[in-house]
């Protein structure tokens, strides 16, 4: 899939927009709080992954979050911090298949988050940066998959 440099622009400006939007009707707290809330609505099953304190996710959820707007637009600087983002979950366990889940649970966050302001455009916007995060985020799980002692002694 390749976008114009205007529709990049666009998504990205899109993804500020709606994150700014969210983070206006939510302190960064209340937004974490949410996320949990919706993931443990709709994927009531993960509850058991998340063994760490909601409050210390609930600010990793914000900051990386932030980050992924804040990269969007540069690819290389995304992938590297997907990649780390990646090693991280695969220290906590996580599997391919809560990738993809967690990307339903995003778009219906923001979408509570910015509220009646929220828009397909926006849906499609964390759509697309969700897919890009997912398939980023799979590699480095198939590498992990095929070089875990490796990776395990990276991660210790």
């Amino acid at each position: 899939m390749h976008q114009s440099l205007e529709d990049a622009r666009n998504e990205a400006t899109i993804l500020t927009y709606s994150w700014d939007l969210a983070l206006d009707s939510q302190t960064e707290e209340e937004m974490g709080e949410l996320l949990f809330d919706t993931l443990f609505e709709l994927a009531p099953n993960l509850k058991p992954v998340y063994r760490k304190p909601r409050q210390i996710l609930s600010a990793r959820f914000v900051e990386m979050m932030s980050t992924l707007v804040s990269f969007h637009g540069d690819p290389m600087m995304m992938e590297e911090q997907i990649t780390w983002l990646g090693f991280r979950h695969i220290k906590y366990g996580a599997k391919k298949q809560h990738v993809r889940v967690m990307g339903d649970v995003l778009i219906e966050t923001m979408a509570r988050a910015v509220g009646e302001d929220w828009t397909m455009d926006m849906a499609e916007a964390w759509n697309e940066l969700w897919i890009k995060c997912c398939d980023m985020m799979m590699n480095t799980i198939d590498d992990a998959s095929s070089y875990g002692g490796v990776v395990q002694t990276l991660l210790s």
